[in-house]
């Protein structure tokens, strides 16, 4: 008996010993098969980011801004005059000559009198004679010797008598050419000696202290912009002047469907000329507005332009922007969030909707690039 409990005994040891030995066996594989587990995930894991595409963001964000249309543009004279004769007749003198600077009022050009004081002494005489007929007839309709209709008859020669004194006088007036403005002379028409008829050109003068900066704007610009706006007008020299919408074609060109706008500008000094090229740039108001380089801009498929942006899942979005001014360093445009991480290395090899490895590279764009202007 004490054999057969001894074997028990024994046989009951080495089972224990067996049972413990075997669960640390299958507790090491347990955590093999964890490990290896956990590596595949890894693996996955690191393999699908491979997959994706990688791109640079940057995080912008919105600020107040004057939006401004640059419309490009070419200086002109507000006020041309073409300075003509009202009388014709041999040109006697003509002190001035082109370029030179005249004020209102200045003789241009001198026709000789001709016959003309023939003609007012011929006029003054038969008005004398026209007020004797009439007093005379006067007095005899009064006295009942001559019907009634005779004295409107003495009063209608009386007027005429007047008025061909009036026009003999004013006609010895317009012997006389003078600028009916101050300004430069542009052209000068004619010589000492040769004939001048009626309504033909003495000079052409300019006035150039207040110009128009004459430009024309596209149909899709054209709802955004109204009588009285403030404008700035950079001229090719880099001159600059502040100047008012003054005017706005209501058609358009039938060529270029553009519409003609012109800017009001004070040109004291004569500092802008005709003709000069410039650019015009109207205030449209203050609005929220991005600042991005212009090689952030993209279109999608429809043709809308705008860019693409990043957002929290990391996947990529196409967003319409509006360009509400333009600048050499890049565009001020709305139409986004007040931040948006916007892609600005890979934008072109994404598409909406498309997962990406994102990197955000930068923060306030708008500081780094110089800020509102």
């Amino acid at each position: 008996m004490k054999i057969r409990s001894s074997l028990a005994g024994a046989f009951l040891f080495a089972a224990a010993i067996a049972a413990y030995i075997g669960s640390g066996y299958l507790e090491q594989e347990q955590q093999k098969k964890d490990t290896v587990a956990k590596l595949e995930k890894q693996k996955k894991t690191a393999n699908a980011k491979l997959k994706l595409a990688s791109v640079e963001v940057m995080e912008i964000k919105a600020e107040m801004q004057v939006a401004t249309l640059n419309i490009p543009a070419q200086t002109e004279i507000l006020n041309r005059v073409r300075v003509a004769a009202e009388t014709g007749g041999i040109i006697l003198e003509r002190p001035i000559k082109k370029g030179q600077f005249v004020n209102k009022g200045d003789l241009l050009c001198k026709i000789e009198i001709g016959t003309r004081q023939s003609d007012l002494g011929q006029a003054e005489a038969n008005l004398s004679k026209a007020q004797t007929d009439y007093t005379s007839t006067v007095t005899l309709v009064a006295q009942g010797h001559l019907a009634k209709t005779a004295k409107k008859a003495r009063k209608a020669q009386l007027d005429s008598a007047i008025a061909a004194l009036k026009r003999a006088e004013k006609d010895i007036e317009r012997i006389e050419i003078k600028a009916p403005i101050s300004g430069v002379i542009e052209t000068v028409s004619t010589k000492v000696g040769a004939l001048l008829n009626t309504g033909s050109e003495c000079a052409t003068i300019s006035d150039n202290s207040t110009m128009l900066i004459v430009g024309n704007i596209s149909e899709r610009d054209i709802g955004r912009i109204n009588l009285g706006l403030n404008a700035k007008v950079t001229l090719i020299t880099g001159d600059e002047f502040n100047g008012k919408l003054t005017y706005i074609a209501a058609a358009a060109n039938p060529r270029t469907r553009t519409f003609r706008v012109d800017i009001t500008v004070d040109n004291p000094k004569h500092v802008i000329r005709d003709g000069m090229t410039s650019l015009i740039s109207v205030e449209l108001g203050e609005n929220k507005a991005h600042f991005i380089k212009k090689s952030l801009l993209t279109l999608n498929t429809e043709g809308d332009i705008g860019v693409r942006i990043v957002n929290k899942q990391n996947k990529v979005e196409f967003h319409k922007v509006d360009i509400l001014s333009d600048r050499k360093d890049g565009v001020w445009v709305s139409g986004l969030e007040d931040r948006v991480n916007i892609i600005s290395i890979g934008h072109e090899y994404v598409r909406a909707g498309q997962r990406v490895n994102a990197k955000i590279v930068a923060t306030n764009m708008t500081a780094s690039l110089g800020g509102i202007q």
